[in-house]
């Protein structure tokens, strides 16, 4: 679609994650745990304005996005992110608050390998991720409660 996701290199980096949240809260705790998980690229966007410019610049292996943020929520960034040849490779959690079907199923329906109810704990984060590749090399630490 658009030549700003156009890569030279195709290669996705398995040790990176982009962190989209409007919370700069949550964006600090979840750096943190997945840091200590062994990734070694973490970056973060306030909006899914901000994470596509990021995702333009950097071929990421996991976004992980809050689903209630303006002017883009997360389903329409993931949504923007199915959308591209170079970019529907990308494994995408949504968080989320709304603890109900409709969010779960809208976001599910657009494309999210994983739903992340929030409140969550670092183990639910764990599993979330070592569910979605279980040979990710960056995951050699094991997370303790």
């Amino acid at each position: 679609m658009a030549s700003e996701f156009e890569f030279e290199d195709s290669l996705i980096d398995t040790n990176s994650i982009l962190i989209v949240d409007d919370g700069a809260l949550t964006r600090e705790l979840v750096s943190g745990i997945t840091a200590y998980a062994g990734f070694s690229r973490i970056d973060t966007a306030a909006s899914g304005p901000e994470a596509l410019q990021k995702l333009a610049a950097y071929r990421y292996w996991l976004v992980l996005s809050d689903l209630k943020m303006t002017p883009m929520d997360g389903v329409e960034l993931l949504e923007h992110v199915r959308g591209h040849a170079t970019l529907k490779s990308v494994k995408f959690i949504i968080m989320t608050s709304q603890n109900n079907a409709e969010s779960v199923l809208r976001a599910k329906r657009a494309g999210a390998d994983a739903v992340l109810l929030k409140p969550f704990s670092v183990k639910d984060l764990e599993q979330v991720i070592r569910d979605l590749s279980s040979e990710l090399s960056g995951l050699s630490k094991s997370f303790e409660s």
